[in-house]
């Protein structure tokens, strides 16, 4: 059997911050909460748990981590309001919103500054692995 992707944890020592930006900014649906360690929610068939920093994983001093994982967050219709309410909220846009081959996105930033794309699909589905790029700003 293949591995699946099940669960993304985002570590942050800011947690009903980031909690808060998922779920209000976001809108993704609360699922659990577990005594000021991690909120998890619903992202259909992956769940994304914030969580706080566990120091016997990582005793490292904590960053939060910038550019080594992107979130991509499909939705079925409305891209555009969605696009227009998080920038009337103040949500950092990294990438505005644009047209590209089968489907329309745009990127956003957490609190910490963890980049967040969403994405919505027209006509067929796209291939399995994008076949554009998406260049960095400078």
């Amino acid at each position: 059997m293949k591995p699946q992707l099940s669960r993304v944890f985002v570590h942050t020592r800011r947690l009903e911050e980031v909690a808060a930006f998922f779920r209000d900014r976001l809108g993704l649906e609360e699922r659990f909460r577990d005594a000021g360690q991690s909120v998890w929610f619903d992202t259909g068939a992956t769940t994304l748990v914030v969580h706080a920093p566990n120091d016997d994983l990582d005793p490292g001093p904590y960053e939060p981590a910038r550019g080594g994982v992107l979130l991509w967050l499909e939705v079925e219709y409305g891209i555009d309001t969605r696009y227009r309410d998080l920038e009337a909220a103040g949500v950092t846009i990294i990438m505005p919103i644009r047209q590209v081959p089968a489907r329309t996105l745009f990127v956003v930033a957490d609190p910490e500054g963890r980049r967040i794309g969403f994405y919505q699909s027209q006509g067929d589905p796209p291939p399995p692995f994008p076949a554009e790029r998406i260049e960095d700003e400078p």
